[in-house]
């Protein structure tokens, strides 16, 4: 027998956010069910504009990115189930870490090399993976292959950054213009090139 509670019949609902779509097909809510899971179709988000909304100049860039967001919620709280989001094609990424760099630099040449190659980093590879179980931090994994071509004559790099975070602060902070911290940075990143 199916639990008693409010039931919603979602038909299909649609969302633009930086100049992209976000769709949710068809699904059914049981407001009494411990949880309850949707998948958010993106198709198209520009990053440039994206990182505008924010009000961050921390982060920016051109690129378009489409994927899927599975999402349960409930009860126990919002979770992302293995999020993917994938560039559609290459772009430019440009990552500004104010306080962090002179941190981030002082580990070695390889993390220096890393600092200014994503200052201007011409992408055709930047795949990004999310995850969040009830209650816990996000779990963010980004997977980038390019270069930039004024470091090492354009040698091509391959980053593999994963960081977990509480991503309501991070978003916060990137929102203030407080940017990317030592703290945060130190921790999530793992170069390889």
């Amino acid at each position: 027998a199916e639990p008693a509670g409010a039931v919603v019949q979602i038909d299909e609902a649609h969302a633009r956010i930086a100049d992209g779509d976000l769709d949710v097909p068809g699904t059914t809510l049981r407001f009494a069910n411990a949880s309850n899971a949707a998948t958010i179709h993106v198709k198209s988000v520009s990053l440039s504009r994206l990182m505008e909304s924010l009000g961050t100049d921390a982060v920016g860039g051109t690129g378009l990115f489409s994927g899927v967001i599975p999402v349960r919620f409930g009860a126990g709280g919002f979770a992302i189930d293995n999020a993917e989001l994938k560039a559609e094609s290459g772009g430019v990424l440009n990552v500004r870490l104010g306080s962090a760099k002179e941190t981030l630099e002082a580990q070695g040449e390889a993390m220096r090399l890393m600092v200014k190659a994503l200052e201007n980093f011409h992408y055709s590879v930047f795949d990004i993976a999310l995850s969040r179980p009830p209650g816990e931090d996000l779990v963010l994994k980004v997977r980038l292959e390019g270069n930039n071509p004024e470091v090492l004559d354009g040698h091509p790099f391959r980053f593999n950054i994963n960081l977990t975070t509480d991503i309501v602060p991070l978003l916060e902070a990137l929102r203030a213009g407080q940017g990317l911290t030592a703290d945060i940075l130190e921790k999530a990143v793992d170069v390889q090139r």
